[in-house]
């Protein structure tokens, strides 16, 4: 079985990894938020973009966003790849059984638009504490 970990580097994240340590599965772990590696047994490959623009930074983008953030938000879409995007590249490279997103606002909610595209991809959820507020 291949798995898909959707979350952000953390140790909740780690801990339920390192659980399938010994089974056979395949594991795979993309960071969302792309903050970089998990420091995890080598069996799981890892996705994250240290390169995540479409474009190279253009002048005024510090200033847009914080003067005008929703239409920043809307442009955002022209100037980076989304997670949707990586994700969706993810899922055609390798074919996961199974996709397991961690925290809902900053990891689970940005790749919903994929994942209603995949409805066949059995879908686990796991919060972290208080993620519904």
């Amino acid at each position: 079985m291949k798995i898909l970990f959707i979350s952000m580097p953390s140790i909740h994240a780690i801990r339920w990894i390192e659980n399938l340590k010994e089974c056979d599965h395949e594991l795979y772990w993309y960071d969302v938020l792309n903050r970089g590696e998990l420091k995890i047994f080598p069996a799981v490959t890892q996705y994250y973009s240290k390169n995540s623009r479409k474009v190279t930074y253009l002048k005024g983008e510090y200033f847009l966003s914080k003067r005008f953030p929703s239409l920043y938000n809307y442009l955002k879409k022209f100037l980076e790849v989304t997670p949707n995007e990586v994700l969706e590249s993810i899922i055609n490279e390798i074919k996961p059984d199974c996709i397991h997103s961690f925290e809902m606002q900053a990891c689970s909610y940005p790749i919903l638009k994929t994942m209603k595209k995949h409805p066949n991809i059995k879908w686990m959820y796991s919060c972290w504490g208080n993620d519904l507020y």
